[in-house]
């Protein structure tokens, strides 16, 4: 869903393209380890503790985790084609949380 919403203009110019510019990167990164990386986090936990990946440190894998989709995001605003670019990288993560399966 975030990936989703990161095709529309909007949220594009407002959240990607000019927050950083306005807020300056340090603040920016600020607010969005405060607003993603608990949730990441916690649903990390959640999928070590139902078995679906491997036991491991959580807090590197979820700023691992969150860098790759700030990176995403950037990647689908600046696109030519944000659908399209935002499907293939759905792929991409889809591929990379499979690596972490557990089974």
């Amino acid at each position: 869903m975030f990936l989703q919403a990161c095709t529309e203009p909007e949220a594009q110019r407002i959240a990607l393209l000019d927050g950083p510019s306005v807020l300056g990167w340090d603040r920016w990164r600020e607010i969005a380890a405060k607003h993603g990386l608990g949730l990441i986090e916690a649903s990390l936990q959640a999928a070590i503790e139902a078995g679906a990946i491997s036991d491991q440190p959580v807090r590197p894998l979820a700023h691992v985790l969150m860098g790759a989709l700030d990176e995403a995001a950037m990647l689908v605003a600046r696109a030519e084609d944000p659908e399209q670019m935002r499907a293939e990288i759905g792929r991409t993560l889809d591929s990379l949380i499979a690596a972490l399966s557990a089974g």
